[in-house]
């Protein structure tokens, strides 16, 4: 073994060369460790090479890490795929070289492709699956779908109708005239050698911009298996899209890029011989861009980003198979959405999410587990707490209070517990002048927070999640004062009528007895139960989901996020986006949106 990591890292995971497995620790273990993580390089395939001295050497951990991966992920495709099959829907995973493990669980989503005019069906199986479609980074013909298990895993798939990226770079009726059953995993259709040499040549050339290793591999496992007449059959296909210069290319530097990790060329001669003789025909762009290509930095290869979009629009107008408008729009569209991406422009609507409940009921955990979701989602987010009589200046103006009243002195019983509290707040706001001014106060301290931030962070277009709302403002005058909140004071129904109103609100309930267990300070279910019961009164009146008792904590995470998302995704659309043509009905116009009640 060489000590360059990233050539060790190849000679490790190239299923082509025999190599014993090296004794690596400490640095070198880790360095190398990151090399094959950054270039997606699968430890199932290096089990398979190495067998047990890969399971008893310090890869063990990584590797029952992606086995586990792996087997989430393909039990949830199998289920989605016979979902798709029982309704006549064909699926292919169009990534895949047939390069052992067949199924693409290295990719950061499961890319999927379905026949012509199936996708509108694909999208309404996989709603009815529990999939949230994130319609914030659609693409034309191409709908992103995730869905978010309560224990924290994620599936993302990435329903396709045409195979391209932001224009098609493949005829889709030759792509399933060559599919076929992946050799490894007989339920799963691939595309065929042709088609696969295809696609990862132009996935890795034109969208990613950067060779990894298993790019590298999946590219030397087509070839290698390329029938006879393949490659030059793979050229007219590249040709007739557009992308001949490319295919050409990409081929250019995998052959250099294989050179240089393992001392051979990655061609055979008649395809050296033709790649070499195509990049002379290649245009100036192409040949700048090959001379400027970077090897050894990040990966084995990265492209420099604006020659790389020359050669992308060239391809858009080598496109026979469009007419020139379309090709004119395609160079109109595709620009507004690379300034929208590469200037992080994220345009989106304000949406309120409040999570309610009686202390002990879990707010907190589901509100950050939520902000997580958010986040992964691409989307901006913001998180808010308040509860009335708690900030520094209500705290001081009780205190103020109390020394007028000459209440709280040396001789007033400091409470215990939340329970005693209650009761000692009770007590004091049986004086009605006292219980209109902390009603006033109160109403105040929370119209800074729901009011006037909650209403900029919804101006300024964030995912607003709420830890406790209105009616849990609603039920702590109640319990603080012994007042129902359905006859609460003027102050809290004017704080009601101009704070915003939620698009997805919850209600966690729970048994006092539970409450209690997860927070003892509480002292006592008195209180609980009696917030409980009032809690459930406003929710019904206001429209707010109740998340039951018998909820677990995963399935109730589960739930709040499905929920949100579609509220939110369902009506995005801003002014921004529409300049920028990235609104969903601007990127694929004509195709019916989802509606609250999940109809087309």
């Amino acid at each position: 073994m060489t000590n360059d990591p990233l050539i060790t890292a190849a000679e490790l995971s190239s299923p082509w060369v025999t190599a014993t497995l090296p004794e690596l620790q400490g640095p070198a273990h880790e360095t190398v460790a990151k090399i094959l993580r950054r270039n997606h390089v699968s430890f199932l395939a290096m089990e398979k090479k190495f067998g047990l001295a890969l399971r008893e050497s310090a890869w063990r951990e990584a590797l029952q890490a992606e086995r586990n991966e792996f087997d989430v992920h393909r039990a949830e495709f199998e289920r989605i795929r016979r979902d798709f099959e029982s309704n006549g829907i064909r699926t292919m995973l169009f990534k895949s070289t047939g390069l052992y493990p067949s199924f693409p669980h290295m990719s950061s989503n499961l890319d999927v492709l379905v026949e012509q005019g199936k996708a509108n069906l694909g999208r309404r199986r996989l709603w009815a699956l529990g999939y949230v479609e994130l319609v914030n980074v659609e693409e034309p013909l191409k709908f992103l779908f995730r869905k978010f298990s309560g224990d924290g895993t994620r599936f993302t798939f990435h329903l396709h109708e045409a195979v391209g990226w932001g224009v098609p770079f493949l005829d889709v009726d030759d792509v399933w005239k060559g599919a076929r059953i992946a050799a490894d995993d007989p339920v799963v259709t691939i595309p065929g050698v042709e088609e696969a040499l295809l696609v990862t040549l132009s996935h890795w050339f034109y969208e990613d911009k950067a060779l990894t290793l298993q790019n590298l591999f999946l590219t030397a496992h087509a070839l290698r298996n390329l029938p006879d007449g393949g490659f030059a059959s793979a050229a007219r296909h590249a040709e007739r899209c557009g992308w001949v210069d490319g295919f050409y290319g990409a081929l250019h530097v995998f052959d250099r890029s294989w050179r240089l990790c393992f001392g051979e060329d990655g061609l055979d001669e008649a395809a050296r011989a033709d790649v070499d003789a195509g990049v002379c025909r290649c245009g100036v762009a192409m040949r700048s861009l090959l001379r400027r290509t970077e090897y050894r930095e990040n990966y084995l290869a990265t492209e420099p980003f604006l020659l790389n979009k020359v050669v992308y629009y060239q391809k858009v107008f080598a496109d026979s198979r469009r007419p020139f408008a379309r090709q004119l729009a395609d160079l109109w569209k595709t620009l507004l959405w690379a300034v929208r991406w590469k200037l992080h422009v994220r345009s989106q609507p304000g949406h309120l999410i409040t999570i309610s409940g009686c202390d002990g009921s879990g707010k907190t955990v589901q509100t950050e587990r939520l902000e997580e979701v958010v986040r992964v989602c691409d989307l901006r987010v913001k998180i808010l707490w308040a509860r009335g009589a708690s900030s520094g200046v209500m705290g001081a103006l009780i205190r103020f209070a109390k020394a007028v009243t000459g209440r709280g002195g040396a001789g007033e019983p400091v409470s215990a517990n939340e329970e005693q509290k209650m009761e000692n707040r009770r007590e004091a706001a049986r004086n009605p002048v006292l219980r209109w001014l902390f009603a006033f106060f109160f109403s105040l301290d929370l119209g800074w927070v729901y009011i006037l931030k909650a209403r900029w962070y919804l101006a300024t277009g964030h995912v607003l999640i709420c830890d406790r709302y209105l009616i849990d403002a609603f039920v702590d005058f109640g319990l603080y004062t012994g007042i129902d909140p359905s006859a609460a004071p003027l102050p809290l129904r004017i704080l009601d009528a101009l704070s915003p109103l939620p698009r997805a609100a919850f209600l966690l309930d729970v048994e006092p007895d539970e409450a209690l267990r997860r927070k003892p300070e509480e002292g006592g279910t008195a209180h609980l139960d009696a917030a409980r019961r009032m809690l459930l009164v406003e929710a019904a009146g206001r429209g707010v989901q109740v998340i039951p008792a018998t909820a677990g904590v995963d399935e109730t995470h589960e739930e709040i996020a499905r929920v949100s998302l579609k509220a939110f995704l369902e009506r995005y659309r801003t002014l921004g986006n529409w300049l920028l043509a990235s609104n969903p009905e601007q990127l694929n116009p004509g195709v019916w949106r989802m509606r609250r009640d999940g109809t087309p």
